[in-house]
């Protein structure tokens, strides 16, 4: 905020921008050769070591502190001095209730150290290996292709996409999916339920058959499922137990084929979901909020939601089910994105997340089961949206013999 700024008492605009812009003068700074003497570091780190507590207490946007050299000029001669350099988001704005950084670091009334600020940021460089849903993924993520390896009589090789991983009561680990990917489910306006008399083992692998690079071996092997359009909110899902030891995962991470996609969504690094966590007073979350979809098909997406309540019923094959006017599925939610990519043919499974309010921490909220066309008048081209089954609903007919899981990364960092 400049003074030029202000309108009428007091009252004036603020520029909000992201906290990964860099300024060109904290950039050129950042190329500059380190030339601080033994001594003069000494006394650099000395100072550090008193206010360096204080400092991270503060000041809520200091990010990262450091030593550094920095040239003075006057008009006589040019001086290389050590100094404390912050590196803070968004230089000259102090956050409210908050004291300016200071300009020096006392270390006694003879002594004290500069202090310069500069425009960085930290964050976690680790990330994880990522590559598109369909290529073999050697530890599993949310967003990979999936299909069913043994078919049925008369069943066509249909992809999905790995949903929300879960633990069983043994907390061993496995993941959602939708039913209807798994299972040619031939009335789709009667209920399924496995195992239901049924013996035979369902095996399920990443990625699927039907593509070109198939893995031939299964990751996991169907525990549950059930499609029940009858329920208040109707269910299409499915508990698939993972089987090869070698490709469970350790943290809650996605299949991505491209990071400009996950740039576009508004992630500024590779996602993880680690807490477990769900989101199921859906009611409670804004119309037209943003939310995220990791697809196997469409790869991330985020759109708008509509948490109101929507009910679909089968016209074409659209969700790979049978053809059939009759079966429709109630209390569904939808997402309405920007562009055709909100939803597509394989998606069916994919997760679907809120960010919270100021950690931007993932929530789950729901499993996509389809898609659809939606005209807003006469006028209008049809815009896409992806629909999906609230998670609360989803959970509750799976019973307690499973929940969303968490992973060590998360644990130990709320420990």
């Amino acid at each position: 905020m400049r003074p030029s700024n202000y309108r009428l008492d007091g009252l004036g605009s603020v520029l909000i921008r992201s906290p990964y812009f860099i300024s060109g003068e904290s950039k050129s700074d950042s190329k500059r050769q380190i030339g601080v003497l033994y001594d003069d570091n000494r006394k650099a780190q000395k100072a550090l070591s008193i206010y360096r507590k204080r400092l991270w207490e503060t000041h809520s946007n200091l990010n990262v502190i450091r030593i550094h050299s920095v040239t003075f000029r006057n008009n006589i001669e040019t001086k290389e001095q050590p100094c404390v350099v912050l590196y803070c988001s968004s230089k000259g704005i102090v956050p409210l209730g908050e004291p300016d950084f200071p300009k020096r670091l006392e270390i006694d009334e003879h002594d004290s150290v500069v202090v310069i600020v500069r425009e960085g940021y930290f964050r976690r460089g680790s990330g994880y290996e990522t590559q598109a849903s369909d290529a073999y993924h050697n530890t599993l993520k949310m967003g990979c292709n999936i299909g069913r390896l043994n078919l049925e009589e008369g069943q066509q090789h249909l992809s999905g996409t790995l949903g929300p991983f879960v633990r069983n009561k043994n907390n061993e680990v496995g993941f959602l999916t939708c039913a209807h990917v798994l299972f040619n489910i031939t009335n789709s306006s009667e209920n399924f339920y496995f195992p239901g008399g049924a013996s035979s083992t369902i095996e399920v692998t990443q990625p699927s058959p039907d593509i070109r690079t198939p893995s031939g071996s299964a990751c996991g092997i169907v525990d549950k499922a059930i499609f029940d359009p009858g329920r208040d909110t109707s269910i299409d899902v499915a508990v698939v137990q993972l089987t090869d030891d070698k490709r469970i995962p350790t943290a809650g991470q996605f299949a991505n084929a491209k990071i400009s996609k996950l740039e576009k969504a508004g992630f500024s690094e590779l996602p993880e979901y680690n807490s477990g966590v769900c989101e199921t007073r859906l009611k409670e979350i804004a119309i037209s909020q943003i939310v995220f979809k990791f697809g196997s098909s469409s790869d991330v997406t985020k759109g708008m939601v509509d948490m109101n309540g929507t009910h679909v019923r089968l016209l074409s094959t659209d969700l790979t089910l049978p053809n059939s006017n009759k079966a429709y599925m109630t209390n569904q939610c939808t997402i309405s994105g920007s562009d055709q990519e909100c939803a597509l043919a394989g998606d069916s499974g994919a997760p679907v997340f809120v960010k919270t309010t100021g950690t931007n921490e993932l929530r789950c909220i729901g499993i996509v089961i389809g898609q659809g066309y939606l005209a807003v008048n006469e006028d209008t081209k049809n815009y896409p949206v992806a629909v999906f089954t609230p998670i609360g609903a989803v959970m509750e007919a799976l019973g307690d013999d499973y929940k969303i899981a968490s992973f060590p990364a998360f644990q130990e960092a709320q420990k």
